[in-house]
């Protein structure tokens, strides 16, 4: 019932407009048409006096630099990073010490840390077979004096907060365990064995 009242509503639309046009059709072409070709030919003549050298120079330095402007969003897209707060080492442990804190103290928490663990599991794993094929030593992280400070005032912040009585859900330990043991596993380098 519906469609068939919006299917006649715009059929009645278009036939108004289309007397209207019909019965105005010398003002709209005074007042529309004319405007509107005599600015396209007077745009046509500007384009036309300029040299072809001038114009097609200025259509490859935008095309030049709308592809440098692509290439680089794609690259920024590639580059994401999972940490979206910050990039620094300390900051990456604190996230994921305080996402093992929040699972531990509240159940609902537990289906997104397994998630976040099997995802970095599986990134792990990848680049542990480009590793093994190319051969590359991953850089070592020197933390700063700051950072040290930081993560020092964070361990003291754990160990002075009061105890609290943890929920116990042994299947999220054994695979929260699992996963740990086969990162590691994957990201040990051929010296550390």
């Amino acid at each position: 019932m519906k469609s068939r009242r919006t299917i006649l509503f715009i059929v009645l639309i278009i036939a108004v407009s289309g007397i209207a046009v019909f019965l105005a059709r010398i003002y709209l072409y005074q007042n529309l048409i004319l405007p509107i070709t005599q600015v396209v030919w007077y745009l046509i003549r500007l384009v036309s006096v300029i040299d072809q050298k001038v114009i097609w120079s200025i259509l490859i330095a935008v095309v030049f630099f709308a592809s440098l402007i692509i290439l680089w969003r794609q690259r920024m897209e590639a580059t994401e990073s999972a940490y979206p707060e910050k990039e620094q080492p300390e900051d990456r442990l604190a996230y994921w010490q305080r996402q093992i804190m929040d699972a531990d103290r509240d159940v609902t928490y537990r289906p997104a840390l397994q998630q976040k663990l099997k995802n970095m599991e599986a990134a792990a794993f990848l680049q542990s077979e480009r590793a093994d094929s190319e051969k590359n030593v991953l850089p070592v992280v020197k933390m700063k004096l700051p950072a040290r400070i930081r993560q020092a005032g964070i361990i003291l912040l754990n160990h002075l907060q009061p105890k609290r009585p943890k929920l116990v859900d042994r299947e999220f330990e054994r695979s929260l365990d699992q996963i740990l043991e086969t990162l590691e596993s994957r990201l040990e380098m051929e010296n550390d064995k």
